[in-house]
């Protein structure tokens, strides 16, 4: 059976924790989550003391700002490999579609084997909020 064509490549999506056959890590941009989901709790936290909630603002562009950052750094992807099922790795220029859509070109997340990619997660969370 021949190897199928998969994308390959740098891809920056996870900080492993753990070496070995058995890896471990998190999502890189699970960081700025946490500290979003900190500042829109202190935020909530001081809103009776301000006299304004400061904290719906932020709760509803939150996702899309970390969203936004993934955006950019797909669009600076130029390039990227991929396995032909010759066995030889070809490097391809990212057209504006891979850049938006493949794995390897910015931030993901999984759901079930459907990695979205996060602008648009961010996005659609934004968005769902404003509504």
């Amino acid at each position: 059976m021949t190897d199928p064509i998969r994308r390959i490549g740098h891809d920056d999506s996870i900080i492993p924790l753990t070496m070995g056959p058995v890896g471990f890590g998190i999502m890189r941009w699970m960081p700025l989550a946490l500290l979003y989901l900190v500042v829109v709790l202190a935020l909530g936290w001081q809103a009776e003391s301000w006299g304004w909630g400061p904290a719906t603002l932020a709760a509803k562009s939150g996702p899309a700002l970390i969203g936004a950052i993934d955006l950019i750094r797909r669009l600076r992807t130029s390039h990227y490999a991929w396995r032909n099922p010759a066995g030889g790795i070809s490097v391809t220029p990212a057209s504006l579609v891979d850049r938006l859509t493949f794995r390897e070109c910015g931030w993901y997340f999984p759901l079930v084997t459907l990695p979205l990619p996060l602008w648009l997660v961010g996005g659609l969370i934004t968005l769902i909020a404003l509504t």
